[in-house]
């Protein structure tokens, strides 16, 4: 469903991008940990308006008809945040075909930014670890080879479950696009999908589900 620049089924993505005769290998959202992280932000900035609002209307600045009214904006502001924090977090993702990586960021409901990463363009990745390793979440690096429009030349994504799983994928796909002839790819393929496996459910967006060949 698509609701103003969100799109909250990723499948509909993967229809838009993945060309026939390519095939998906991964599909990952951000770690929980990003929710929690923009949660805790929203909470406190939800918190902050409160305390204002409560101290103003002590003071008596407006009339109690003006702090239902108010009130009623910091409801929807409270909720609106936590949109913001589960978007981020459920919505926001990367996908690793045999041919590309596609990568979908979306800010609540005003953003979206989809951009497809040809592995031509791909130097080289790395995974950095987060949180001294306990959770499983780091960050990805992907340096590439020329700029994609104003941004630098390295794709950094925060939160990330299993960054080294992921970068293993990105790095064995394109080593198999670049070396092996097309009989063997068949092969090589499964193998960098059984890796693919080990990412948990819930680091898949909804809708992401893995696809068939296209």
């Amino acid at each position: 469903m698509r609701i103003l620049a969100l799109e909250t089924n990723i499948g509909v993505i993967k229809e838009r991008f993945i060309v026939h005769g390519e095939e998906e290998l991964l599909t990952a959202s951000h770690h929980w940990c990003y929710f929690l992280v923009f949660f805790f932000r929203g909470l406190v900035i939800f918190a902050v308006a409160g305390a204002g609002l409560w101290f103003m209307w002590l003071e008596e600045f407006f009339s109690n008809a003006w702090f239902v009214g108010f009130a009623a904006l910091w409801l929807l502001l409270g909720a609106f945040l936590a949109c913001n924090a589960y978007i981020r977090w459920r919505l926001n993702c990367i996908i690793v075909t045999t041919q590309k990586i596609i990568r979908v960021t979306q800010i609540s409901f005003f953003h979206n930014d989809i951009t497809p990463i040809s592995f031509d363009n791909i130097a080289s990745t790395r995974a950095e670890s987060q949180f001294w390793g306990f959770v499983n979440v780091g960050v990805l690096h992907i340096n590439l080879k020329e700029r994609l429009q104003a941004s630098n030349k390295e794709v950094t994504m925060k939160y990330m479950p299993h960054p080294s799983e992921i970068a293993s994928v990105i790095e064995n796909t394109i080593v198999m696009v670049k070396e092996h002839e097309e009989g063997e790819r068949k092969e090589q393929i499964e193998e960098i999908k059984e890796k693919a496996t080990t990412l948990p459910a819930s680091a898949v967006p909804p809708g992401a589900e893995p696809t068939a060949e296209h």
